[in-house]
């Protein structure tokens, strides 16, 4: 705690040293520029409206990244998961309904290497309730995906690849709500609003409420009254999803002291049933997950803060508590029948559990930027993150004659860096190179022949980057990045989660190289990017597929490489088509310690689990004068193909009888009916059009056919209009 006290003490220092321009006492940073939108910009975007320009002008910026405006993803029933699928480069396998856990895949990327930020904020330490899955698309306002390096902004140890979500920032007065309903008793209620007191104050509330019984059949072993397995459809009948979010804004914008400076209190709930256990092998019927998170943000940018210097300052503090239950003692089928009554323990564990943790966590970032010149800037940033977690388990003691939950685990990340960026060759070249300084400290405690062994963790370890855009024309440019980074282990990689996942205190940080070269080619009505990226892994974080029990460990080397094709034609004003393809080849590069021998059979071999071949292809029609002109259509077709892969190593086993993850073709339809005068609109979706038996994870089978309806009501009002009133 010490250590967190004296880095808060240096950011107040300087806060202060900026402040009375005793600049030249430290060294500079700011955000990017052609990442980063002022509050000055966001006025001028009135209806949220994200222009192409914008959008085209992050995309030009050195380094891969993929922006999409979710603008016209709010009068449809497309979530943010549905957005990130159609991305190139990007994989998600997710383990159920609505609501479930989601791996994400970003060329060659997986897991806790790919980093989660909203608005600029690591996600890490707020547990369920801010899983970017549920986070309600008509609350967003973009997505942005970076392969490769990650920008100086997002202060963060990724390994080549970081998802910011940016919030919606609406500059006028907005009442949005939506209500949608769907198959397998699924509803979601949505608001957003914002209302403008004056030209220079705002108030905004936001909430959704969300819930599923996620009951969709599926094909379940079950034994016959001979005891011999038969396959069997039945509903899932304990697998209900419940989210609950409320957030209350106000803020100023264009004012003296500020361009914009907010202050954000927030409550989130979730409440998840567990259905059964990693291959869905095992059905429960009685344990469950819940956890809330209360917290305050407070969040200040100001443009020529001093002569030539830009300030961006973010901190957020926040107390989450989770329980998780496991205490039944009936065995149930999947017919949702009890057929046997245990003596002692739960449907998971041989102890039983009634777990509850309380985390307290704080999350700060803040971003200078000094224009030395109208080409050259110079940057430094700073993302602090300090969780504290102490739990208790009263089942759980009695079976073990102590709480082995009740040891506080904390955790402190500090990511510094310093970068500067410049425009030359009359604009045709951009350039950007960074330095970042990764520090970690874990502590804690680990149950070891029924004792406790401290663990008592320090990383330190120094990356860099450097990336460049050269335009040939307006249209046509490549861009280039090299990245030496590194990901440092999080609290469940170290500790375990006490439940499904053992400790492993061992574990190193994982060390990357990463190369990614593109060609981008955009006309306006055609546009075709290529990409192709390198990955050297080192000290691979992973973690093995189990029936009940895993443990992270590390793999010595990996070697990843790949390339996506990203393709879009609007073929007229009303028909656009869009596509991509990816390839990854994920090859291990080490020894595999097999029964205590290191095995050289497994050098070279593709990873296992993890999809090396999948593409995407959709279509979009538009209509704007049905009926008169009264009405506005938008219809849609969206295809995804991932090719079938191995569940464990190539290398092992009969080729006949190898457990694989079969291959998807996945269809979504859907349309959207908008009276543009009173803003209302309806839309109705299928997803799994063609009804086909779908996994991600191996045995875990997916929600066939379904259907969704949405209603939306919308209305905004300009700052402008509303004061000639």
């Amino acid at each position: 705690m010490n250590l967190l006290l004296k880095i808060i003490l240096i950011k107040l220092v300087i806060i202060f040293l900026l402040r009375y321009n005793l600049i030249f006492l430290l060294p500079l940073y700011s955000l990017s520029a052609w990442g980063q939108i002022d509050s000055a910009a966001i006025k001028k975007l009135e209806d949220v409206t994200i222009t192409s320009s914008v959008i085209k002008v992050m995309q030009q910026k050195p380094g891969n990244v993929s922006i999409i405006n979710t603008k016209p993803y709010y009068k449809t029933n497309q979530n943010i998961i549905d957005i990130f699928k159609r991305i190139s480069g990007v994989r998600i396998r997710v383990n159920g309904g609505y609501g479930s856990r989601a791996d994400f895949f970003l060329n060659g990327i997986t897991g806790k290497q790919v980093k989660f930020f909203i608005d600029g904020m690591p996600t890490d330490n707020l547990g369920e309730t801010q899983t970017i899955g549920i986070i309600p698309v008509e609350q967003t306002e973009r997505v942005e995906v970076y392969k490769g390096v990650v920008p100086l902004e997002l202060g963060s140890d990724a390994l080549g690849g970081a998802i910011n979500i940016v919030t919606r920032k609406d500059a006028m007065d907005v009442l949005d709500v939506t209500a949608a309903a769907g198959s397998f008793n699924t509803y979601k209620l949505n608001l957003y609003s914002k209302k403008y007191l004056s030209p220079k104050f705002y108030i905004s509330a936001l909430g959704s409420y969300n819930i599923s019984d996620n009951n969709y059949p599926v094909d379940a072993e079950i034994p016959n009254q001979y005891g011999n397995i038969e396959i069997k459809k039945v509903k899932r009948f304990h697998n209900r999803f419940n989210f609950k979010n409320v957030k209350a804004i106000a803020g100023f914008t264009n004012t003296n002291w500020c361009d914009m400076f907010s202050i954000q209190l927030q409550a989130a709930a979730t409440q998840d049933e567990i259905q059964h256990n990693f291959i869905m092998r095992q059905p429960y019927g009685k344990a469950r997950f819940s956890s809330n998170i209360n917290g305050i943000q407070i969040w200040y940018q100001k443009n020529k803060f001093v002569k030539n210097i830009d300030f961006n300052s973010i901190v957020s503090l926040d107390n989450s508590k989770s329980l998780f239950m496991d205490t039944a003692l009936s065995v149930y089928n999947w017919e949702g029948k009890i057929v046997d009554t245990r003596l002692i323990g739960g449907e998971i564990s041989s102890s039983g559990n009634l777990l509850s943790t309380h985390t307290k966590s704080l999350n700060s970032r803040q971003i200078i930027q000094y224009h030395i010149s109208p080409n050259i800037k110079i940057n430094i940033a700073n993302t602090l993150q300090y969780f504290n977690r102490t739990g208790k388990d009263p089942v759980a003691t009695k079976f073990y004659g102590f709480d082995i939950f009740n040891n506080p685990q904390s955790a402190i990340k500090n990511i510094a860096g310093i970068s500067i960026e410049s425009k030359s060759l009359k604009d045709k070249l951009l350039h950007i190179s960074t330095v970042k300084y990764h520090y970690g400290k874990i502590q804690g405690n680990r149950l070891k022949d029924l004792s406790f062994e401290p663990i008592n963790r320090t990383y330190n370890r120094i990356g860099y980057n450097s990336a460049l855009t050269y335009f040939f024309s307006n249209k046509f440019f490549i861009k280039a990045s090299y990245e030496k980074t590194m990901r440092l282990p999080d609290e469940t990689e170290v500790f375990g989660d006490l439940v499904l996942i053992k400790a492993n205190p061992g574990l190193q940080p994982e060390l990357a190289e990463n190369i990614n070269v593109s060609t981008v080619f955009n006309n306006g009505k055609k546009a075709l990017e290529i990409t192709g990226f390198y990955r050297n892994v080192h000290n691979t974080i992973f973690l093995p597929p189990s029936i009940l029990f895993s443990q992270y460990s590390n793999l010595l080397k990996m070697r990843v490489s790949g390339i996506e094709i990203n393709g879009k034609y609007d073929i007229s004003n009303s028909l656009s088509i869009e596509g991509n393809i990816t390839y990854q080849d994920l090859r291990n590069r080490s020894f595999i310690n097999t029964s205590g021998i290191n095995d050289d059979k497994y050098i070279n071999a593709r990873m296992p689990n993890i999809p090396y071949f999948f593409a995407n292809a959709g279509f979009q029609y538009n209509h704007n004068s049905l009926l008169n002109k009264k009405i506005a259509l938008q219809a849609y077709l969206y295809n995804s193909y991932v090719h079938n892969y191995y569940l464990y190593w190539s290398q092992d086993g009969d080729p006949e009888l190898k457990n694989i993850i079969p291959k998807q073709f996945l269809q979504t339809l859907g349309f959207s009916l908008t009276h543009p005068a009173n803003r209302i609109s309806i839309s109705c979706e299928v997803n799994n059009l063609l009804g086909s038996k779908m996994y991600d994870n191996y045995k875990v089978q997916l929600p066939g056919r379904n259907i969704n309806i949405k209603l939306r009501y919308h209305i905004s009002h300009t700052i402008k209009k509303i004061n000639k009133k």
